[in-house]
């Protein structure tokens, strides 16, 4: 048999293996070594195989897929420089706890250190940034050869997903020719069909121990001024708690309960008890006046986005502070009195069975809370009725156009912090997804299409214009039919966060802060979507945006819509909202 042929034998079976584990989305990137892995891919019939033409954008499309679905997607790349784009991404992949396969194809051993044309020493190329990394054994087509193939796939698909989920990092050398004859490519059914046993593998559920829960119990039963409060999560886990029970709990503990939209945890804006948004401006609140702030808090899910939250922990540190986390240990001020990992619905769902229902013995501390939130409604309405068009109205069109069967995808920066402080839920989204592991602005495009993909269903990517710009290649991902689309891109001339940051009262000059970390640029994003075959809609008020996205959402394939605010600079409305939240009384 020739090499070609065994290349293809060996990759078929590894693939097959992937699959049967529960690999169901491939991405590729073009190129010539990783050509055995490809071919097998597009022999299969279960895959349907992305290919895009850099590694930075098919990397992000995976992990779009896999944060999606909550299953582990592979992506392939060549030999060579090649695998250092998916880098990014796996960093993305490791903070989050996102399952995610690298395989990298490479030279044989025979080939390395020598001065061989796209050959690097790719073992272990993304470091502790992988979970695991394995090595192919020698690739050749015996059966032992084939049942390690196939253990290995297994093997490194079970590390992406446990105990703790993230990347994993496979590299497999193949010798050329790399290509196999025309009757071995034609009879991949059958080497499918006698592809080796592979064993089914279960999967432990983690939980927070009995004692561990009584702890947490007893020290939210001591405390009648608390929060709940719900960071990032990756709401396609089973992990995730129902408002229903977060709702129970809140009202045991008669705690109110403020949600990151990153959270999952969506209520309508009216809603008297779970507030959506808000934390924010609370956190102003309870940082100016100790009459609003908790004397406990249970934080679920990942590390908070408010800033304002942070400093009020950090300020607070002998707050009882219990945190319950899906996997990944989150204390960033080392402050926690209770830090619990494991399933978040069960261990919420035991916290309303355990805990006391309490008395209304401090009344005063709910109506403070209800005058803070009433607070932060009115002044964000008043924003709102701003003459100027500004991300706030984005914000509230994005969040008023939902429904249950479209998935939401939030970019970072000031996109996400501004739907928190102005979305009007009606509906809550099908799924809400964000990059809020390493918290970068780079991918965003990329992972969006990768997650509209795998959803197959209505999607909408709320995204700053800095972070568009950095993902222009991610474009070239977008499809052109199927469920709609919707890039809405917020166009507010550059960085704006540096406006909000300590920079912009620093000594720094403006014409510094402006030219070297704002940025403003216009690219002219309609010629970029004419470059790309893509519909593009330009949206100055609040009712274009509306309409604009009305209409998309009736439409198949990508579309991007550029919603421009009339005033970049957005301090004035924002310093007017934090003096009110700094100015509360009881």
């Amino acid at each position: 048999m020739t090499q070609g042929n065994i290349n293809y034998q060996w990759a078929l079976t590894f693939i097959h293996a992937l699959v049967h584990a529960g690999v169901r989305h491939f991405v590729a990137a073009p190129g010539s070594r990783s050509t055995p892995l490809v071919l097998a891919a597009l022999s299969h019939p279960q895959i349907a195989l992305h290919m895009h033409v850099d590694e930075r954008t098919a990397a992000f499309f995976a992990l779009g897929a896999a944060r999606a679905t909550g299953e582990p997607a592979a992506v392939i790349a060549t030999s060579g420089s090649a695998a250092a784009h998916f880098h990014p991404a796996a960093i993305e992949a490791s903070m989050a706890g996102i399952p995610l396969l690298l395989l990298t194809a490479d030279r044989p051993i025979e080939d390395q250190n020598k001065g061989t044309m796209q050959t690097i020493d790719q073992t272990k190329l993304f470091g502790d940034t992988a979970r695991a990394f394995f090595a192919a054994p020698h690739i050749a087509d015996t059966p032992h050869a084939l049942r390690q193939a196939s253990a290995l796939a297994v093997r490194a698909t079970v590390t992406s997903r446990h105990p703790l989920p993230g990347p994993v990092h496979i590299n497999l050398p193949f010798a050329q020719p790399l290509e196999p004859d025309a009757p071995t490519l034609a009879a991949a059914a059958d080497a499918i069909a006698d592809a080796p046993w592979q064993p089914r593998v279960a999967l432990p559920r983690q939980t927070p121990l009995s004692d561990d829960l009584q702890y947490a119990a007893h020290a939210l039963d001591a405390q009648p001024q608390g929060w709940i409060v719900c960071g990032p999560n990756w709401d396609f886990a089973a992990d995730s708690p129902s408002i229903d029970t977060l709702r129970s709990l809140a009202t045991t503990l008669d705690y109110p309960v403020f949600t990151e939209v990153t959270s999952g945890l969506i209520t309508p804006h009216d809603d008297a008890d779970i507030y959506t948004g808000g934390l924010d401006f609370v956190s102003r609140v309870a940082l100016a006046n100790d009459a609003f702030a908790p004397t406990c808090i249970l934080e679920l899910g990942g590390s908070l986005t408010s800033g304002a939250y942070q400093r009020f922990v950090a300020a607070h540190p002998n707050i009882c502070r219990i945190v319950l986390s899906p996997h990944q240990l989150r204390d960033p001020h080392d402050t926690a009195h209770a830090l619990l990992l494991g399933d978040l619905a069960h261990a919420v769902d035991q916290l309303a069975k355990r805990c006391a229902p309490r008395r209304r013995t401090t009344p005063s501390w709910r109506d403070h809370m209800h005058k803070a939130v009433a607070l932060w409604r009115r002044s964000t309405e008043a924003a709102l009725r701003s003459p100027h068009f500004h991300e706030g109205h984005i914000c509230r069109a994005v969040s008023q156009s939902l429904r249950p069967d479209i998935a939401l995808c939030i970019g970072n920066s000031l996109a996400l912090r501004d739907l928190d402080l102005f979305a009007h839920f009606t509906n809550a989204p099908h799924r809400v997804l964000h990059q809020r592991g390493a918290s970068g602005i780079d991918g965003l495009i990329s992972s969006a299409a990768g997650a509209h993909s795998a959803l197959a269903r209505p999607t909408i990517a709320l995204i700053g214009d800095r972070s568009a710009l950095h993902d222009v290649g991610g474009l070239a991902a977008l499809p052109q039919s199927g469920p709609p689309l919707i890039i809405a891109l917020i166009q507010n001339h550059g960085g704006r966060i540096f406006e909000q940051l300590p920079l912009a009262q620093s000594a720094v000059p403006q014409t510094w802060q402006r030219d070297a970390f704002v940025i403003p640029q216009g690219p002219a994003w309609a010629h970029l979507a004419r470059a790309f075959s893509l519909p593009y809609l330009c949206a100055q008020s609040e009712t274009e945006l509306a309409q604009a996205l009305a209409q998309r959402l009736e439409q198949p394939g990508a579309a991007i819509i550029e919603a421009i605010v009339t005033h970049p600079d957005s301090r004035p409305w924002r310093t007017s909202l934090y003096a009110q939240a700094a100015a509360l009384t009881p």
